[in-house]
């Protein structure tokens, strides 16, 4: 057999190959080892991974280092997430999203429920609440001389000097107080049942809106008209709210949002002088006091235990109303208005103190504290009696040393017994009613008249676009209130008033009365018809500089007159209050006003308002 020849490409390849890879290998460990592939420009310059790190990152650590040191950077803001936290999480009235979300929290207050018939709402689907009317006014009229004081803003610190105040003028004018209470419980329902988050149940009264009607000639009355209520003081106007519209929805301008803020502020602040408008300042005339309501407490109404300040009075008195006289009950102040004899005085001390006794008694068998307290407070009153027996003197003592024991006794198992986490029993809880009232002055002397009130409340969902189902309530600084039922009628007080003397052909006597700088003047003039009931005078004032100008205009003019006219006269027949009509003839005037109103004066048949027109005129 033939040997194979091999040549020579055959012979070296494997050579060949071992040589090329070992080239490659030394290519790659010098690429990778020696010399590095990646580069990075900085700066227009190239840069190794190595270098990199050492010639520029380091470099920026070590300069940020030292701007550190030489001046520290704030603090970025921490967010509140506590706040956050709460507001995503709580339940109030209408949120049923805390199981949903995180059923591991406990809610932050106590679970209000919605009231009957009613389901939670969305945030953006609240309506705003209705607020309540106030309940039947009541009327207080008269006639009074007052300081005719400028109208300042009403966070002005601006006083009077002595000589300021002396100068300023004076003006008789008829007034009309409205008085109504507003009842806090209800509102508070109403908010409930609009589903209102607990945070924003603050009743903040914004403005008392005040309408009356006048009762025509006829006795029907006209129509409801806007009185432009009396304050001493211009209101801080609520801003006007504009929205622009961002990412996250609708917006109000930032200088709009620190107005409205500060309008807040002033509402919380000023809420006595805007809910009880102080009266003005009073120089004769008829006096002015706060109504009588029956479940009302004046001295402790609208007061914030919590809130009081250290020094206010010990009695923990409202400061703000206590400046005010109260008006005597109607029942009181009729039995006040007759003098009682020195016998009749004795008479009715001895018989409030036998009724005090009584009551005494029971209060002391109920044996309460609080019925104990009372009792106490009744045998003080008895024991001052100047009239009182004194037998049932005596009777007092006993019995106070009888229940003295007993009250200190229950008194020291109270304050062993009380929990320093319960609110303080003598202090004024939440009341559920407050009082508003407005004034309106002037008004028409003579008038009869009837009103209505209402209260505006500050909208705590102001600004709350994202709240509201209607975006342009969260733009109402206010939310209306209802109207309340029309107080009975009342008649103001006359300035004026006129009678007929004489009457001889065209010529006429009258008699005109004037109220003046707190006492009534009079004049007698002779005119004839066709002319103006009016004439003018000078007078003294005790107490007033120089003499001073009464100006006796009625406002009416003489239409026409009549020497005998024959009117009916009821007179009283016996001691039995019986009473007979009989035909007599008297002088009789006709008079017009400016409205066109005609009135009749006859002397026999207005002597009895002459009578005590003379009796005011002769104090």
């Amino acid at each position: 057999m033939a040997k194979k020849r091999v040549n020579f490409a055959e012979q070296h390849l494997e050579k060949g190959v071992v040589g090329i890879t070992a080239i490659a290998l030394l290519g790659v460990a010098f690429l990778y080892l020696v010399k590095t592939p990646n580069v990075i420009e900085e700066n227009g310059e190239n840069f190794g991974p190595g270098d990199y790190d050492k010639k520029v990152l380091l470099v920026r650590v070590e300069n940020v280092k030292k701007a550190l040191i030489s001046k520290p950077s704030d603090p970025d803001p921490i967010p509140d997430y506590v706040r956050r936290f709460k507001k995503k999480h709580e339940t109030g009235v209408s949120s049923g999203r805390l199981a949903q979300t995180w059923t591991s929290v406990q809610p932050w207050r106590p679970t209000v429920p919605p009231a009957v018939g009613t389901k939670p709402k969305a945030p953006d689907q609240i309506l705003l609440t209705r607020v309540v009317p106030p309940q039947k006014p009541v009327v207080m009229t008269g006639l009074s001389t007052f300081k005719d004081v400028p109208v300042e803003a009403i966070d002005s610190d601006d006083e009077f000097s002595e000589d300021e105040w002396d100068d300023l003028l004076e003006r008789d004018r008829s007034w009309v107080t409205v008085f109504a209470t507003f009842d806090l419980e209800a509102q508070k329902d109403e908010y409930r049942r609009a589903e209102y988050d607990l945070e924003r149940f603050a009743i903040i009264v914004g403005q008392v809106r005040l309408q009356r009607q006048v009762q025509l000639s006829g006795g029907q009355w006209d129509k409801w008209e806007d009185a432009k209520t009396w304050t001493s003081y211009q209101p801080v106007r609520p801003p006007e709210l504009e929205l622009i519209q961002q990412n996250d929805g609708y917006k109000v301008k930032q200088k709009q949002l620190v107005k409205l803020k500060r309008y807040h502020e002033l509402l919380e602040v000023f809420q006595p002088e805007l809910k009880q408008p102080p009266p003005p300042y009073r120089s004769a005339g008829n006096k002015w006091c706060l109504a009588y309501f029956p479940d009302i407490n004046w001295c402790t109404l609208d007061i914030d235990a919590a809130g009081m300040a250290a020094d206010d009075e010990e009695d923990g008195c409202n400061p703000y109303l206590a400046e005010f006289a109260k008006c005597l009950p109607p029942d009181a102040e009729g039995k006040s208005k007759k003098a009682l004899t020195p016998t009749e005085q004795k008479r009715q001390n001895r018989l409030k103190a036998a009724r005090q006794m009584k009551e005494i008694k029971l209060l002391i068998k109920a044996g309460t504290y609080p019925d104990l307290i009372e009792a106490e407070r009744l045998i003080s009153e008895v024991k001052k009696n100047p009239d009182a027996p004194r037998r049932v003197k005596v009777e007092a003592d006993k019995l106070y040393a009888r229940i003295l024991p007993d009250i200190e006794e229950m008194y020291q198992k109270m304050q062993s017994e009380e929990d320093p986490d319960e609110p303080d029993a003598t202090a004024p809880l939440d009341q559920s009613h407050t009082v508003v009232w407005a004034h309106d002055i002037p008004v028409k002397a003579g008038h009869v008249y009837r009103y209505r009130i209402a209260v505006d409340l500050y909208n705590t969902y102001v600004d709350q676009y994202d709240k509201l189902k209607d975006m342009d309530a969260a733009s109402s600084v206010f939310v209306r209130g209802e109207w309340s039922e029309p107080s009975d009628p009342v008649e103001v007080a006359p300035e004026s008033a006129f009678f007929v003397s004489r009457v001889d052909g065209e010529n006429v006597r009258i008699d005109i009365y004037k109220w003046f700088r707190g006492r009534v003047f009079n004049q007698r003039i002779d005119i004839q018809p066709g002319q103006p009931i009016a004439d003018r005078d000078f007078v003294k004032i005790k107490g007033l500089r120089g003499r001073k100008v009464v100006d006796y205009d009625t406002g009416y003019v003489l239409l026409a007159a009549e020497e005998s006219k024959k009117v009916r006269v009821r007179e009283t027949v016996g001691r039995d209050g019986g009473f007979q009509y009989s035909e007599e003839s008297a002088p009789s005037i006709y008079a017009v006003d400016a409205d066109g109103n005609v009135v009749e004066r006859n002397k026999l048949l207005d002597q009895t308002r002459q009578r005590r027109w003379s009796a005011m005129a002769k104090k």
